[in-house]
């Protein structure tokens, strides 16, 4: 069996740039809630007791929605897409 590795890339947001794993096929994007905390101190997001499911399975909790600026580097991003 061949298993494929992750690839992370270097992305912006709100002006603060992190790590993260691009999914093209994901509907949404999970970001902890310690990282919003981080970004936007003392501010509280919506909690519309939603959940989304894995891709193994798994319901995981989730608030929001949030809009966040993203920026990504284009740079190495044609090696994601091949």
């Amino acid at each position: 069996m061949v298993y494929a590795r992750s690839r992370w890339v270097s992305v912006i947001v709100e002006r603060v740039r992190v790590p993260m794993l691009l999914d093209a096929g994901a509907e949404v994007t999970i970001l902890s809630t310690n990282f919003l905390h981080r970004l936007f101190s003392g501010q509280e997001f919506p909690d519309r007791r939603r959940s989304v499911r894995s891709l193994g399975g798994n319901h995981i909790a989730v608030k929001g929605p949030v809009v966040l600026t993203i920026e990504i580097s284009t740079s190495g991003l044609f090696d994601l897409l091949t």
